[in-house]
């Protein structure tokens, strides 16, 4: 018997099979992008700046309003004032001086401007002396004054005022050496009065004034005994006031 030699085969090399491509799903691919679609941009953004808004001027534009003055910048006449005090009235006509009420009412703004009313009277008498007699001179007075004050909100806050109004002089004579001669006689004269002053707060609302004015009268009056002028009124005379403004 014939002995056959055994060839050993050669290996047989098994390859794996492609895995099958999974189906077509519309589904999966749009949730797949819907997921990765982040990492696309996962960068950081520049922080986003305000975008700056311009304001134009026009017929329907509002401009703000300009802060109205506080208290420590307001005027001591600013709103309703009324003052009241004693007045030293004196004339430069041979007359001797006289104590007077002074009241005073006025409406003003923040800034230093008002409109004043002066009313003065029932006070003490003025006096005539002459060889001949003497008279007894009851003086009254009232104004209407514009008033310009200075350094709002200041310690001392000084003003500047001018008017106009009337004055009246009741005058009682008595003759000598018989009194039974003496006359009593009134006049009216247009007054104009100029003069300045001074306000001194105290508390809120609250201040002490003094105020100076020139005052002439037209005509003046005159006191006369028979034919003899011995004294004359308001051509010129001297109004020195002080009194407490309360304002509201």
């Amino acid at each position: 018997a014939l002995s056959v030699p055994c060839v050993p085969s050669p290996p047989t090399v098994m390859r794996p099979a492609h895995p099958r491509a999974p189906p077509y799903d519309a589904r999966t691919i749009g949730c797949q992008a819907a997921v990765t679609a982040p990492t696309l941009s996962s960068q950081p953004r520049p922080a986003s700046m305000p975008t700056p808004t311009r304001i134009e001027a026009g017929l329907g534009a509002t401009t703000p309003a300009r802060p109205a003055a506080t208290s420590a910048e307001r005027s001591v006449v600013a709103g309703l004032g009324l003052e009241a005090g004693v007045g030293w009235l004196d004339s430069a006509g041979g007359v001797t001086a006289a104590w007077q009420p002074i009241v005073r009412g006025s409406i003003g703004g923040a800034r230093g401007w008002a409109g004043r009313i002066t009313v003065g009277g029932l006070g003490t008498d003025a006096e005539v002396r002459a060889a001949a007699g003497s008279a007894q001179i009851h003086q009254q007075l009232a104004e209407l004054e514009i008033v310009c004050s200075f350094r709002a909100g200041e310690r001392v806050q000084p003003s500047l005022s001018a008017g106009g109004g009337v004055f009246r002089a009741r005058i009682e004579g008595t003759g000598i050496p018989d009194p039974s001669t003496g006359i009593t006689t009134s006049s009216w004269s247009a007054l104009v009065t100029a003069g300045g002053g001074a306000a001194v707060p105290i508390v809120s609302h609250l201040a002490l004034a003094v105020d100076a004015h020139l005052m002439l009268t037209w005509p003046y009056t005159a006191v006369r005994f028979q034919t003899v002028e011995a004294g004359h009124l308001g051509w010129p005379s001297v109004l020195v006031s002080a009194g407490v403004l309360a304002t509201f």
